[in-house]
């Protein structure tokens, strides 16, 4: 008999219910699904480090505890990187 390693996943929601502020939680935010489907213990493990944290903040904590220090991660919102992005592509 093999053996089969069974994955758990779930639904994870990428902008919580309590930040949602009237955007469709179950919807999509700027084309984006705002589900996705996650590994469960990998999920568990997001939460305990970050309860209902916003990016600024979960960002802030990986810089500090996570992220290379020859690093740095940025969190941005998403229409402010898309203007980013457009300004990078026009001067490079």
């Amino acid at each position: 008999m093999s053996r089969h390693r069974v994955i758990r996943n779930n639904r994870h929601h990428r902008l919580s219910r309590s930040r949602s502020r009237g955007i469709p939680y179950d919807g999509e935010i700027n084309g984006i699904p705002n589900v996705k489907l996650v590994n469960y213990k990998q999920h568990q493990a997001f939460h305990k480090l970050f309860p209902d944290t916003d990016p600024h903040a979960i960002v802030a904590e990986l810089n500090d505890k996570w992220i290379d220090p020859n690093y740095v991660l940025i969190a941005i919102p998403y229409n402010e990187a898309r203007k980013i992005m457009n300004y990078l592509k026009r001067t490079l």
